[in-house]
């Protein structure tokens, strides 16, 4: 959904590309931590720069060993073989982190040398590093995951980096279990990856096999189990995909848990103990309910404060252990990652009698679970309060109570409770619930300066967006992002803004944009027609991201994307130079399918010209597919086309 100015606020944090190329390699040979490499793996692929028919860096060999006891604890030996061709590949090889987690395995360095053009072997001698893992010095409590980083000497245009590591499980991501997944994507050329397991004989695994070639044999160790891959032809150039679907990228999965009702009741085991209500959990909840004893007002003022009080540090789901700090320690640190402000939310509540239940999904694009259970698809933890039939997701921290961040409607969720797993879905978006309403008046002066103000109030998901912005020009600050959305948007000029407390959880938010724009001599002078201007808006064009994007790039009509219930009101009233009159009023526009309508009304007053623009969605379902996306895409279009309906002044 929406808009891109979040990012263009946060574009100080770089990504090192180079220390994901050794995430990449071990999504494809680890057991371990599904999550973090899945989200190497697309993190990458989303960022790659690798050229159709010369990809700059390249994987040779990938080969992991793996040996697999009966209690879910394991033995891998991998060997990684990386070739750079030119000389920006070569700096990026050159160092690769290991990401590893010290409570659950031991990982060893057994060999690491660059491979030269010419034959020689130049060996890493004492350049290899433990240390925390780079992204994450903020809370060193919170994220286990630590890596080992290895420097190579000497590596050029050429040359090949190589390694081999050994991890040794010292304890299970679940007690007793096993879970692992491998993705290969398109956009990476991979020459050879060859992947053995050995389990005892008696022990039963659940496979799922995608675009790789697999066998399966019976050796005096026990089940072998093999899988081979390599690139099919030329690396691909990046598709854009707005719905991530696992069948579209060659995988294969292992686990020993045969179904995700049993996954959520493993996760039960690990969660539970550190839900227990302690005396510090029970006067805390006390104190956070008292003035009321209307239950649903109880749990509202609970996820309020935890909302508020602890920080959020986003470490997904499955990335490092996965069992939770207990609430105690959670509520005096005041801050946690996602299964930890479900522990603390969940203990609260207990402590009132209010039933709550620690809900896993997804909180990407990926809108499926795979038929395996691994924790690659449930990378994030909310609540579920069955007493109001309502989820609440704490680390959102700016969302209403019963109000969840787009991403998180219509998705599979994995129940974890004393009796058992369950998989359910969270519901839709129903409709009412999103709305956007934004009201520009601007005044076009005789020297060509936009000078107006912009309205942007929101409900719902939408006021989540909105809230999030207001966050973000919190930290930057009002006048900067201001200068950084009208250089985002093309324009030139400055502004600010008025911003709302983003924390007041109040179903209404609201930020007022006040801007100088331009000069725009030829607009004013009658020399050039326009579209209307939008001012200082902070949510993109009406109806965009509801029913799929208004700009959809490379994606096509056939391709699924997320789709809600909405409603846009955007009304623009621009006033003509001193002495100039708007020339004409265009003619009014109206767009319809059976899941989406949009309007546009003009009307001029003196030498004050208004449009309204209307857009509603209403749709039943997660995703547009099918007929309703090709409906949709040109429906969209055509809004698209409004949007640069042309307007002129000329001489009274």
């Amino acid at each position: 959904m929406g808009h891109d100015y979040l990012s263009a606020l946060a574009a100080s944090k770089k990504v090192k590309q180079g220390a994901h190329l050794s995430a990449i390699g071990f999504s494809m040979s680890r057991c371990h931590h599904m999550a973090l490499r899945a989200a190497a793996v697309f993190l990458l692929v989303s960022r790659s720069a690798l050229a159709a028919q010369s990809p700059p860096i390249h994987f040779k060999k990938l080969t992991a060993e793996t040996t697999l006891d009966a209690n879910g604890l394991f033995t891998t030996t991998e060997h990684v073989e990386i070739v750079a061709s030119n000389d920006a590949a070569a700096m990026q090889v050159g160092q690769q982190e290991i990401l590893y987690v010290p409570s659950l395995e031991d990982v060893q360095i057994d060999d690491a040398y660059t491979l030269k053009a010419d034959g020689r072997r130049e060996p890493v001698q004492s350049a290899i590093y433990d240390q925390a893992r780079q992204n994450s010095p903020i809370a060193p409590t919170i994220d286990d995951v630590r890596q080992k980083t290895i420097v190579f000497p000497d590596v050029a245009a050429g040359d090949t980096i190589a390694y081999t590591v050994t991890h040794r499980a010292k304890a299970a991501l679940l007690p007793g279990q096993y879970l692992a997944a491998h993705l290969f994507s398109s956009v990476i050329q991979i020459d050879d990856a060859d992947f053995t397991l050995i389990a005892p004989s008696n022990l039963h695994l659940f496979l799922e096999t995608h675009g790789v070639a697999f066998d399966k044999s019976e050796t005096a160790l026990g089940k072998r189990y093999h899988w081979h891959y390599r690139s099919q032809g030329p690396v691909e150039e990046l598709k854009p995909v707005a719905v991530l679907r696992l069948d579209d990228i060659p995988h294969f999965f292992v686990s020993t848990v045969p179904t995700y009702e049993a996954l959520g009741a493993a996760y039960w085991q690990v969660a539970a103990p550190e839900m227990r209500v302690t005396p510090a959990i029970q006067e805390e909840a006390d104190a956070i309910a008292s003035g009321t004893s209307d239950r649903r007002e109880q749990a509202r003022k609970i996820y309020e404060w935890v909302s508020r009080h602890i920080r959020y540090v986003a470490i997904e789901l499955g990335q490092g252990a996965i069992v939770p700090h207990s609430a105690d320690a959670v509520l005096n640190n005041g801050y946690g990652d996602c299964k930890d402000h479900t522990v603390l939310f969940v203990a609260l509540l207990k402590a009132r009698g209010i039933e709550a239940i620690p809900a896993l999904m997804n909180a990407t694009s990926a809108y499926d679970l795979s038929t395996v259970p691994t924790f690659l698809q449930l990378n994030h933890a909310i609540t579920y309060l069955p007493e109001f039939d309502l989820y609440a997701d704490t680390t959102a921290m700016v969302a209403p109570f019963g109000t969840l961040p787009f991403a998180e409607y219509g998705k599979p969720v994995v129940l974890a409770t004393e009796a058992g797993g369950q998989v359910r879905a969270t519901p839709v978006l129903a409709p009412g619930s999103a709305t956007v309403t934004m009201t520009t008046n601007e005044n076009l002066a005789a020297d060509g300066h936009l000078v107006g103000t912009t309205v942007t109030s929101a409900t719902g998901p939408s006021a989540v967006m909105l809230r999030q912005l207001g966050f973000a020009i919190q930290g930057v600050g009002p006048a900067l992002s201001a200068s950084k959305l009208i250089e985002l948007r093309g324009m030139t000029g400055s502004g600010t803004f008025d911003v709302q407390s983003p924390t007041d959880f109040q179903q209404r938010y609201q930020i007022i944009g006040n801007f100088d724009l331009g000069p725009y001599p030829d607009m004013a002078s009658g020399r050039t027609s326009f579209p209307i201007p939008g001012g200082l808006r902070t949510l993109d064009y009406s109806g965009d991201g509801f029913m799929g994007p208004l700009y959809p790039g490379k994606l096509t009509d056939k391709d699924p994307t997320p789709c809600y219930s909405g409603n846009v009101s955007e009304t623009i009233s621009l006033t003509a130079p001193h002495g100039m009159h708007f020339t004409r009023v265009p003619e009014d526009a109206a767009i319809s399918t059976p899941n989406l309508s949009f309007s546009a009304h003009w009307s001029l007053d003196g030498n004050k010209i208004t449009v309204n623009r209307t857009f509603g969605s209403r749709i039943a379902q997660p995703l547009c597919e099918g007929t309703i996306r090709k409906e949709s895409a040109a429906a969209l279009a055509k809004i698209v086309d409004d949007s640069n309906t042309q307007i002129a002044v000329g001489p009274n």
